[in-house]
């Protein structure tokens, strides 16, 4: 069933004088192709998480910036397929955008052996950008540990999980079908699992009552905000550190394989339209995007609400996706060879 969430009034207070702080507008030729047409933004998780306040964030910014009226709905069913068929799946003149992590469309090829959504979704623009890391409970040994069970929302977990133990020389069984973050925090609370896998954001959160620990940075370099936190990557990396004994040709393979698991979860908090959609719409669509989530009064919306804002050039976006498709097929190779 699709939900639509009932604003706080706080939130409502937060975000109201958002319009009027919106700077730019999309051209006459823009405002006459849309058509006055509502603009809907589909959000693959319930109410309440972290990309439904995103988009709560954003659609006053959008309404500013096109003259449109967006809609937020959420849309949790089937672990967000819903959402994703929902999208691919509308008319070439449907206004309608999705914003979820990028990667995780990447990695549908990987994770689900399902490649479809690469070629039927389109990203228009990257809003944020910031690794991924383990969090375990506060008494694991991350770098003693051999085996460790995972926790994970969906039957992904092949990167995070699998990869990433292959790169560390750790056996790593991952139980799936948990629904949304909280539930991932609580099986490891219960002592169900020993990790999960969130974005830095999250697991800052889930760190701080002491309970949780986060364990590993899926990156290949240190973290200011996590001080002492190994990460996985790069010459100083655990992947390195723990294969120092290993033959040349082994070592090679786990770096390779870690500087991949690097790549692959990279958290990229993206809008989304329909391939389909028709040419004049999807580039105002993306222009109107480019400016909402470049607003300060976007940035300011969501920061309130704890969510990170940090623009990402499209140029220097269509290179980290051409980077991920690379690592795609390389992953293939490289745990073949493990």
């Amino acid at each position: 069933m699709i939900r639509i969430r009932q604003i706080t009034i706080l939130t409502l207070i937060a975000l109201a004088i958002i319009p009027a702080l919106a700077t730019a507008q999309i051209s006459e030729s823009c405002k006459s192709a849309m058509n006055n047409q509502r603009l809907k933004l589909i959000v693959p998780n319930a109410a309440g998480g972290g990309y439904d306040t995103y988009a709560r964030a954003l659609a006053p910014v959008l309404d500013a910036v096109t003259g449109l009226q967006s809609t937020v709905v959420n849309m949790p069913a089937a672990g967000g397929l819903v959402a994703y068929t929902t999208l691919a799946n509308a008319g070439p003149d449907e206004l309608m955008m999705m914003l979820d992590n990028g990667t995780d469309v990447i990695r549908s090829r990987v994770d689900s052996g399902d490649a479809k959504w690469i070629e039927r979704l389109q990203s228009i623009g990257v809003f944020h950008s910031e690794p991924s890391a383990w969090v375990g409970n506060a008494d694991i040994d991350i770098v003693e540990a051999q085996s460790l069970v995972a926790a994970t929302s969906s039957a992904g977990g092949i990167v995070e999980f699998e990869a990433a133990g292959h790169a560390l020389g750790k056996e790593i069984k991952f139980i799936a079908g948990f629904d949304g973050s909280k539930e991932l925090e609580a099986a490891l609370l219960r002592g169900d699992a020993d990790i999960m896998s969130p974005s830095l954001t999250n697991a800052l959160k889930m760190s701080k009552s002491g309970d949780l620990k986060i364990q590993l940075l899926l990156s290949d370099k240190p973290d200011d905000r996590v001080p002492g936190v190994p990460h996985i990557g790069g010459e100083d990396g655990l992947a390195a550190m723990l294969s120092k004994d290993l033959p040349e040709g082994e070592r090679a393979n786990r770096i390779a394989l870690a500087r991949i698991v690097v790549d692959l979860s990279l958290d990229m908090r993206t809008v989304f339209v329909q391939s389909k959609l028709r040419q004049d719409l999807k580039e105002c669509l993306t222009a109107a995007v480019a400016d909402a989530i470049s607003d300060p009064s976007f940035k300011e919306a969501a920061n309130a609400q704890g969510r990170p804002v940090s623009p990402m050039d499209r140029a220097k976006a269509q290179e980290v996706w051409a980077s991920q498709l690379e690592s795609i097929d390389k992953l293939a190779e490289l745990m073949a060879a493990q």
